[in-house]
């Protein structure tokens, strides 16, 4: 009877200790996506950014060369 309840109560250490490492494991995925939506989402705006300028500076040369809509 000793030997049952020891190795039930090993395998109810086991089992709350492999769903610790779980949650911890899932915690640890969510922080890391969460950081990488952030650069993401950073290097969205700055390549926007980037676009933005280019297109506004072709415009400007354009008007340069008095070339547009009549």
């Amino acid at each position: 009877m000793g030997a049952a309840a020891l190795l039930a109560a090993s395998a109810v250490a086991i089992g709350l200790t492999i769903w610790q490492l779980r949650s911890d494991a899932l915690n640890q995925a969510r922080g890391d996506a969460h950081n990488i939506a952030i650069v993401l989402a950073r290097q969205a705006t700055y390549s926007t950014q980037s676009i933005d300028l280019t297109l506004g500076q072709v415009v400007d040369y354009y008007k340069t060369l008095g070339v547009g809509p009549a």
